[in-house]
């Protein structure tokens, strides 16, 4: 499994590869949109993690034009950020749209589940 991780801290995006590693998925890390769209092109991600705060594009920003390229739109997202779904304001519809899989809340939710959730979304994906 690729996973491509957008997340600006350094050193928390390092811990989440960590963890992913031990589940034999290969991480591509990135701290800015820019840097995510660069490494999805150089290797198709089978699913993103996504923090939606980033300096410069935000990560919805980010997301739409994740979207808008053709080999890319059906690379299933997992939200995995500190803004909470709430503030966020996305609704069920946007989320379809978006190809996001799930939204956790940082705060709230373990590597553990990070993984279980990033693995079911490849899952799902490969299942359609």
């Amino acid at each position: 499994m690729r996973v491509l991780i957008v997340e600006p801290q350094q050193d928390f995006g390092r811990l989440m590869s960590d963890s992913l590693a031990w589940e034999n998925a290969v991480c591509d890390h990135a701290i800015n949109a820019q840097e995510a769209i660069h490494l999805a092109d150089q290797n198709l991600p089978d699913v993103v993690i996504l923090e939606l705060n980033l300096a410069g594009h935000n990560g919805l920003e980010f997301l739409y034009e994740l979207r808008s390229h053709t080999d890319w739109k059906d690379v299933p997202v997992v939200i995995y950020s500190h803004v909470s779904p709430q503030e966020a304001g996305l609704d069920k519809a946007t989320k379809k749209r978006l190809g996001i899989t799930d939204y956790l809340y940082k705060p709230l939710t373990s590597f553990k589940k990070l993984n279980q959730v990033a693995r079911g979304a490849v899952f799902e994906s490969a299942g359609r």
